[in-house]
């Protein structure tokens, strides 16, 4: 007998126990690391495909651009009118419409709430614009004028005014209509009326002539200078 029971094929390889370690090895972490950087690209890029594009000119924005842009033009609106000082007292004056003409006026600015409610009722009740031809008066203005007659400026207290599109006899008749007025008077050398809100129960009244004559209130005066 042959000694070669179980020949081998001539083809056949012997197989080894041992692995194999020739084979490469995955680099799982750099995989992973690169499989998270592109899933973040993505995100980050999806992010910036939600947020709203600026407009380009002539292009029709979205209605919540619309509201957007609106919103930040009234904040800045609103700033800018906050950092603006106001002078305004009421409605319709300002502390530049009762301020010293003087011009070298070192005094502090003093004006009666009293007349400002009385001023606001005539521009109320005329409807029409009232100019400030003067309202306080410091003590020096005074002092330099010579003119002490009638003087209630120097507390706060007078204006001398006209109304928009009125004759100073409808000016003084409707200023007879508010009782907080209590001197009054229609100046025709100036062509103006002259009120103040001094602390009388009753009112004082006159008429200044074209001649700066100083004419009490009576029915007679009333006739020559305020008949219609």
């Amino acid at each position: 007998m042959s000694a070669d029971n179980n020949p081998t094929p001539p083809n056949s390889e012997k197989k080894s126990d041992k692995p194999n370690t020739n084979r490469p090895k995955r680099n799982r972490s750099r995989n992973n690391r690169s499989k998270s950087g592109s899933n973040g690209a993505n995100g980050a890029n999806g992010a910036n495909q939600n947020r709203e594009k600026p407009a380009q000119d002539g292009a029709k924005q979205s209605p919540q651009q619309e509201r957007n842009n609106r919103n930040r033009r009234s904040g800045r609106q609103r700033d800018r009118r906050k950092k603006k000082p106001s002078n305004r007292i009421s409605e319709h004056f300002s502390k530049r419409d009762f301020a010293c003409k003087c011009g070298e006026c070192t005094k502090s600015f003093r004006i009666s709430l009293g007349l400002i409610g009385a001023l606001e009722m005539l521009r109320n009740s005329s409807e029409k614009r009232i100019t400030i031809h003067k309202g306080y008066e410091c003590q020096e203005s005074k002092e330099k004028s010579g003119n002490f007659r009638r003087n209630h400026f120097t507390t706060g207290i007078a204006a001398l005014i006209t109304v928009d599109d009125m004759s100073i006899i409808e000016a003084f008749k409707l200023c007879e209509e508010i009782p907080e007025i209590k001197g009054l008077g229609a100046d025709f050398k100036l062509n103006m009326v002259y009120l103040d809100t001094r602390k009388e129960d009753e009112r004082s009244s006159w008429v200044i002539s074209e001649d700066g004559s100083e004419l009490k209130m009576s029915d007679d005066v009333r006739k020559k200078y305020l008949a219609d």
